[in-house]
């Protein structure tokens, strides 16, 4: 019983959680985005509904 507890103790740590780089919520689920600002580049990390917006704005 105590490989049972430890493997759940390890799932749950394993999870992580991120925090949106537009809207600031945490979420565990992200999209890895690269971002254009002037002569800059940096990559950054969306929830879905800001990565689906992201797309939509795109498409124009």
């Amino acid at each position: 019983m105590a490989k049972q507890e430890q493997g759940t103790n390890l799932r749950e740590e394993s999870e992580m959680e991120y925090t949106c780089y537009y809207c600031e919520h945490k979420t565990d689920k992200v999209h890895h985005v690269t971002l254009y600002e002037k002569d800059r580049e940096h990559d950054e990390l969306l929830c879905p509904e800001c990565y689906s917006e992201w797309l939509a704005s795109l498409k124009g």
